[in-house]
């Protein structure tokens, strides 16, 4: 049995948990739904003197529409955005990455505040004491070098469902701390860093997420696409969220990519401007995955095969395309069966 000693704080406001966070200093750690904290706890990944309990915090539970957009408090779990009627509508990418999440007792208890912060991913590090004491010590454990791949600095991959699929739909992370509010997107927010991925102040904390409402093209809609190695419970070796516009006639108004699995950020794809205006068909979303697959370098902290992961994420991206252009067609016959049957009424 695991045994702890630390302080333990309930606090009531964002403005408490902020200043005992930043009293705690670096031993100090901010608890949500325990996925990530208690684990690592666990197995001696990390040390604490200090722990802040978020649950008690009523502003961080909310999952509401705002006039800006869809807000998401960050204890908000992955279980409320999948059943979420209007998340499901308006942001279909963010409601499947969040279904995607773990297996249905993890999703009850993983929060987004957790999926945004919690710790990077890497099969050298993430093991019990035993295990590691056989390499030593790591670049994130305070070691001289990187065991996934040496003197490159650390490569530990983001390996969680919901940040992609929230960059993809342009969420903005709101942070709260000693000087006050401010909002960050998914990639300002990364350091790119694996030793200290997030850009986050002493004593500054994730409060939540707003999705933008978008209007102004005919059909917009967006995907969420993992691989993994189960077909259940497993996190993404490569999760990609795709979101796009379309015009009348199926032209590419927009595209937005974001991927995980190829290091400590999540990862905006470049170079996808030559395809806007083109019509989606399937030469263009099987341009767009070769250039995906040509792009995509995934992290050998997670060491499943780089050129299989390499080639699935150009496959995930042309499935994803397929899907946005399935559904945009669908759309287009139903708004025509009814303007028939408005005809025939008239």
């Amino acid at each position: 049995m695991t045994t702890l000693a630390c302080d333990y704080h309930r606090p009531r406001t964002i403005e408490e948990a902020s200043s005992i966070l930043l009293e705690g200093g670096a031993r100090a750690a901010l608890l949500a739904g325990g996925t990530d904290l208690v684990v690592r706890l666990k197995r001696s990944l990390r040390s604490v003197d200090v722990v802040v309990d978020l649950a008690e915090i009523d502003e961080l539970r909310r999952l509401e529409e705002t006039v800006d957009g869809m807000w998401l408090g960050a204890m908000v779990t992955a279980a409320d955005v999948a059943r979420q009627g209007t998340m499901r509508a308006r942001f279909p990418a963010v409601a499947e990455a969040a279904r995607s999440v773990g297996g249905l007792q993890i999703r009850h208890m993983a929060t987004v505040g957790g999926a945004l912060a919690s710790g990077l991913r890497c099969q050298f590090r993430d093991q019990s004491s035993f295990w590691r004491a056989t390499l030593g010590a790591c670049l994130a454990a305070g070691g001289g070098s990187c065991h996934a791949r040496p003197g490159d600095g650390c490569v530990a991959t983001v390996a969680c469902d919901l940040p992609p699929a929230i960059a993809a739909s342009e969420g903005q992370v709101v942070i709260a701390g000693p000087r006050g509010r401010r909002t960050s997107s998914i990639g300002a927010l990364s350091t790119g860093d694996g030793t200290r991925p997030l850009r986050l102040a002493a004593g500054e904390v994730i409060v939540g997420v707003i999705l933008p409402w978008k209007a102004g093209a005919p059909w917009r809609s967006s995907v969420y696409m993992k691989t993994r190695l189960r077909r259940a419970v497993d996190r993404p070796l490569v999760g990609l969220a795709l979101s796009a516009e379309l015009a009348d006639h199926g032209e590419l108004v927009h595209l937005s990519m974001s991927v995980c699995g190829n290091g400590p950020a999540v990862t905006q794809v470049p170079g996808l401007e030559p395809f806007i205006g083109a019509r989606l068909e399937q030469p263009v979303a099987d341009a767009i995955g070769r250039h995906v697959s040509r792009w995509f370098e995934p992290s050998p902290a997670i060491r499943i095969d780089v050129p299989w992961r390499r080639a699935v994420a150009g496959v995930m991206a042309r499935r994803a395309l397929e899907s946005i252009a399935r559904g945009a067609t669908r759309r287009a016959r139903r708004s025509g069966r009814d303007g028939e049957r408005a005809t025939r009424r008239s």
